[in-house]
């Protein structure tokens, strides 16, 4: 029986050893393989990725500018308040809210590429008493405009294009704030007593 074994054994065919060279070629093969599949799956998800980041850091600008217009209309409000209910003078309007502000950055949009201040004061609501307004809900007060120490007017000064998808950041004579889309801007309340445009 142990003959027989080892008779076996001699037929058996041994496994002949694979030759280095090819094992080698056949791992830099998967290597690079593997890389080229890995590196096209990090493209792609960059490609699909990088839209919705854009999308999300410009929303952020803009509801940064929106708070920004918020917070000049609540310094008006506060101005108004220890002054017989009257909005500032046009000239000096900045000066007279800076007492009211905490921070001096809401004067500049984060979009907008200057240090200079970013916003307006509605120049129809010069030395306006608040209870002078017909409908503050809907008149402006204060706005995103282009670049300039107490830019002061109407809707000439808006930037244009705007700074923000969502449209320019507008605060109202009743101190909310919102958005709107420059087809809109026509159709915005300027003067005190009437509903002109």
């Amino acid at each position: 029986m142990d003959d027989n074994k080892k008779n076996q054994e001699r037929e058996l065919p041994l496994a002949e050893p694979p030759s280095s060279k090819s094992s080698s070629s056949t791992t830099k093969i998967v290597c690079l393989s593997c890389l080229g599949i890995m590196l096209f799956i990090f493209i792609a998800i960059t490609v699909v990725t990088y839209p919705v980041f854009f999308r999300a850091r410009g929303a952020a600008k803009s509801t940064s500018c929106l708070s920004n217009t918020k917070q000049l209309a609540i310094a008006f409000m506060m101005y108004t308040s220890e002054f017989d209910d009257r909005m500032p003078l046009r000239n000096n309007w900045q000066a007279a809210l800076d007492p009211y502000i905490k921070s001096r950055s809401i004067w500049k949009c984060p979009s907008a590429q200057t240090t200079d201040p970013c916003y307006a004061f509605n120049s129809k609501l010069e030395k306006a008493k608040l209870s002078d307004i017909n409908t503050p809900q809907d008149t402006v007060m204060v706005f995103e405009s282009v670049p300039g120490m107490n830019q002061c007017g109407g809707k000439e000064l808006f930037p244009s294009p705007p700074r923000h998808p969502e449209g320019h950041s507008i605060a109202y004579a009743d101190s909310h704030a919102k958005s709107v889309k420059p087809q809109e801007i026509d159709s915005l309340v300027w003067n005190i007593k009437t509903l002109a445009k």
